[in-house]
């Protein structure tokens, strides 16, 4: 398809979701090609023209919250170091006792395995995992007391804020169980091949290790500045093998991140990065993604219910944009 006619059907389908929350196949389909086709620049500009005529958020002189207490300079330094590299490693871990708390939660909340066939939720056990990956539902997460307080945090909020323009907007939350079963099949399905993701256009995500992870257990992998500069050989949507990229990367440009429970990254997942695969053990990992809009996947809003706190409400109400359309009121 070529370059003009799939702006033409990225910019129909955007008048849709601008009218109807909803965005269609055929224009979220597009939004990848074009990303694919210029490198991230339809992207870069598109997300810059849904920020333009927005205020910015105030946060003050100082900023406290998971990532410690951030001045604006230092929340600059954080962006730019992703903007440069595609992600960074927080030097503060999340505090003890909300990993604690988080880990209990995984314990003894239902998840579902990512395997054919029997996805029956069921509590996680260590002992005979079967599926690669148990994954949370966003309801059973944003019902969780700790969680409520990780999606409102002002620090997280002030670093996406100045990474992808004004008033980004919380649009997914995730946590899952990665295990070494069935570790030699099933890697493109549990996000163990590299690839880019694409689900909106343009995106940060933060992921918070809640299990110490070493280079068994599936740490973090990404290929630095892979972000801003695709190669053509590798300039494509879907898995692509770890030898294709080695042969248009430099081997210093690969990151394997490691770190104890409670390391916290901030990561541009549009580079190319996986889950490496594990050898053994098992890793706990929790997700919260901001963006410049919902335009792109659609993923059904989580139901306010009687579990969600009127505290974590009220606090969604200082920042309205960035929480409004993941949550629906009854």
């Amino acid at each position: 398809m070529s370059l003009i006619k799939d702006i033409r059907i990225f910019l129909k389908g955007y008048s849709v979701y601008k009218k109807e929350k909803q965005t269609p196949e055929a224009a979220y389909l597009s939004m990848r090609r074009l990303f694919a086709k210029t490198n991230g620049r339809f992207n870069n500009i598109a997300a810059s023209l849904e920020t333009a005529f927005l205020p910015k958020y105030k946060f003050g002189a100082s900023i406290n919250g998971i990532l410690g207490t951030l001045s604006p300079d230092e929340v600059k330094q954080v962006s730019q170091s992703i903007r440069e590299n595609g992600f960074y490693v927080f030097p503060r871990p999340l505090e003890k006792e909300k990993v604690d708390e988080l880990i209990r939660f995984a314990r003894t909340t239902p998840a579902i395995p990512r395997i054919a066939g029997d996805r029956t939720p069921a509590v996680y056990s260590s002992e005979q995992p079967v599926s690669p990956v148990y994954d949370f539902t966003a309801q059973s997460l944003f019902e969780a007391p700790v969680i409520q307080s990780l999606l409102t945090d002002p620090t997280a909020l002030a670093v996406a804020q100045e990474y992808l323009g004004p008033r980004p907007m919380l649009d997914l939350v995730t946590m899952w169980w990665s295990t070494a079963a069935r570790r030699n099949t099933d890697l493109s399905g549990a996000a163990q091949l590299y690839h880019f993701d694409m689900d909106r256009i343009k995106f940060l995500k933060f992921f918070i290790y809640l299990s110490d992870v070493n280079t068994h257990n599936g740490p973090h992998c990404y290929v630095k500045r892979s972000h801003r500069i695709k190669p053509r050989p590798v300039r494509r949507d879907g898995r692509i093998p770890d030898e294709e990229l080695m042969a248009n990367y430099p081997a210093a440009d690969f990151a394997e991140i490691t770190g104890k429970a409670g390391t916290i990254l901030a990561v541009d997942t549009s580079g190319f990065h996986k889950g490496k695969p594990l050898e053994q053990g098992e890793r706990l990992l929790f997700q919260m993604e901001f963006a410049t809009s919902m335009f792109g996947q659609n993923y059904p809003p989580v139901q306010v219910t009687d579990k969600i706190a009127k505290e974590f409400l009220d606090n969604t109400k200082k920042y309205e944009r960035t929480y409004k359309e993941i949550l629906k009121e009854h």
